[in-house]
């Protein structure tokens, strides 16, 4: 009957949501190195810092960061791509950075407004931090070069008119970052392995109807 022919499948189906699930992961960071600096953030300097991916897609889950020093700032902070020129383009995704301390600078998480961030693989993107109006706040930066995980850090650098352009280029002592992103699921292998169930299962079936 056809509910018995559809029953390996169904089957099959079930065992697909015993699939490994996707878990975070740190792309790149240097939050555990020694602090150089902080660098006071205003209306008329924004700061941005760069990081790569690596040789797979992932989802951005969100960024933490080292800030502080606060006084009454109205935070900019924006992920944007590569403009394919070494610096920042075209605007990601806005981050809500709330509860920002004016004593000294501490970790920050920066979640996406707009949910997990696709990044591509081998591509470079850029954090923008900044202030809208009046206000400050201090971004910490690293002593040294040092970084773990798979993703790279790149180069940072300043703006005097709100993001319009950059100068300073340069990646000696990167800012204080932590990437966390999720690895894309891989539908291919997923469906391999679910057609692959399905035909051992009903390869048994057909056994057992021979007996």
């Amino acid at each position: 009957m056809p509910t018995m022919h559809l029953r390996p499948i169904v089957i099959a189906v079930a065992f697909a949501g015993l699939l490994p699930a996707s878990h975070a992961t740190v792309l790149v960071e240097n939050l555990s190195q020694p602090t150089r600096g902080t660098t006071e953030l205003s209306n008329s300097v924004w700061a941005t810092q760069s990081f790569s991916t690596a040789a797979t897609p992932v989802l951005l889950n969100n960024i933490e960061v080292n800030v502080g020093l606060a006084i009454d700032p109205s935070v900019v902070a924006e992920l944007r791509a590569d403009n394919g020129a070494g610096a920042p383009g075209v605007l990601l995704t806005t981050f809500s950075l709330s509860g920002l301390t004016g004593g000294a600078t501490q970790t920050e998480m920066l979640t996406p407004d707009t949910g997990d961030v696709p990044l591509a693989a081998n591509l470079g993107y850029w954090l923008v931090l900044g202030v809208r109006g009046f206000g400050t706040f201090g971004f910490s930066y690293a002593e040294g070069n040092v970084k773990t995980g798979p993703g790279s850090l790149g180069n940072y650098a300043y703006s005097e008119n709100s993001g319009t352009s950059w100068s300073g280029f340069n990646s000696d002592n990167p800012y204080h970052l932590r990437v966390n992103v999720t690895a894309v699921p891989e539908p291919t292998s997923a469906l391999l392995l679910l057609v692959g169930s399905c035909g051992v299962m009903l390869a048994v079936r057909r056994r057992t109807r021979r007996c």
